[in-house]
C-alpha cells in the first residue's frame, strides 16, 4: 500500500504470491470502468523475523512477535477477477461529489476453490459549508474450505476505529460509515508562498 510499512508499525497480513495474469481494462463515456483479470498464482506463507538492534545474533520468532501475521494456505491455483465501477473517485480520497457504484468478482480454481463477490457504493455531497460522504460495502465468500488469504478482516482506525487489528474476521461481511463535516468560515483564502500557491487551510471539524 506505502512504503511506510518499512519504516515504522503497520496492519497488514502479507502472503507470499507468485502470480502471472493478464488484465484488460475499459472505460466508457458514460463512467462506467470494467478490469478483467484471468491468471495462474501459487501462495505461500510469509515468515516474520525481526532483528534486535541490542543483539543483532538473537532473532525473534514469529510466534513471539506481537502481533503475528495470518497464516495462509499454501497453494496453487486459476485465477479469474473481474470488476465494474462507475464514478470510482466519489467518497474516496478524492474530493469528487457524487455517487460511485463498485461490483467485484473473484473465483479460484485448482488445488483450492472459492468465489468472492464484493458490492460498494461511496457517496459525497456538498451543500454550502456542509459536506456529506458515506460508503457501504458488502460481501460474501463461497467455499467448501474458505482460505484464510480469501477472508474479510475487519478493525484498526482505516475500518472501525476503537476496534483491535482483525476483530472481526469472516467469510462475509457488511459495514457501512457516514460523516458529516462543517468548513468553519475561517482561513478561507489560499496561502501564497512566492510563486508557490498553498491550499487554504479552512478548518472543518
Amino acid at each position: 500500500p506505502s512504503v511506510a510499512p518499512v519504516f515504522g508499525g503497520e496492519q497488514y497480513d502479507y502472503v507470499d504470491r507468485i502470480i502471472g495474469s493478464a488484465i484488460a481494462r475499459t472505460r466508457t463515456v458514460q463512467g462506467w470502468a470494467t478490469r478483467l483479470e484471468l491468471g495462474a498464482a501459487t501462495d505461500r506463507n510469509v515468515g516474520r523475523n525481526v532483528v534486535s538492534l541490542e543483539n543483532p545474533d538473537s532473532v525473534i520468532r514469529p510466534e513471539n512477535a506481537s502481533r503475528l501475521n495470518r497464516p495462509a494456505f499454501e497453494v496453487s491455483y486459476a485465477l479469474a477477477r473481474a470488476e465494474l465501477r462507475r464514478n470510482p473517485a466519489a467518497g474516496g480520497l478524492s474530493l469528487q461529489p457524487g455517487v460511485g457504484v463498485r461490483f467485484a468478482y473473484e473465483g479460484a480454481v485448482g488445488e483450492l476453490d472459492w468465489q468472492r463477490f464484493e458490492a460498494g457504493a461511496p457517496l459525497r455531497r456538498m451543500r454550502g459549508r456542509w459536506t456529506i460522504s458515506g460508503r457501504a460495502d458488502a460481501g460474501i465468500v463461497l467455499s467448501d474450505s474458505t482460505p484464510p488469504q480469501a477472508l474479510f478482516e475487519l478493525g484498526t482506525i482505516n475500518d472501525l476505529p476503537g476496534f483491535a487489528h482483525k476483530a472481526f474476521t469472516g467469510d462475509r461481511a457488511a459495514l457501512g460509515r457516514i460523516g458529516v463535516m462543517y468548513t468553519l468560515p475561517i482561513f478561507n483564502a489560499p496561502i501564497r508562498m512566492g510563486s508557490l500557491m498553498l491550499p487554504a487551510p479552512a478548518p472543518a471539524p
